[in-house]
């Protein structure tokens, strides 16, 4: 697996990460601020949270735009997804 492609996998996962963490705090405080009846807390939640999560989410799924055109072996993938290639190129069947 190449260098760069490596670094794009771990910036995916970084990102993947930051967005299920943002969407559970967020989530969370406003089920709390419910709870406890604070109205401005449900309102003030998004928008402190909300940007740092979407933010990583647009990220996360560039980023599997990008993974998406590389197959394992470091090949850029051709789209033919009823062939199956072997370590030496050659395709056998699904």
């Amino acid at each position: 697996m190449s260098r760069t492609l490596s670094v794009i996998r771990f910036l995916f996962t970084l990102a993947t990460v930051a967005l299920v963490l943002g969407g559970i705090v967020l989530v969370a405080a406003q089920a709390l601020a419910l709870v406890l009846g604070r109205g401005a807390w449900l309102e003030a939640v998004p928008e402190v949270v909300g940007p740092p999560t979407l933010v990583s989410a647009s990220v996360a799924g560039l980023l599997a735009f990008v993974l998406s055109y590389r197959r394992e072996d470091g090949a850029a993938a051709d789209g033919d997804e009823d062939a199956h290639h072997t370590a030496d190129g050659t395709a056998r069947a699904a």
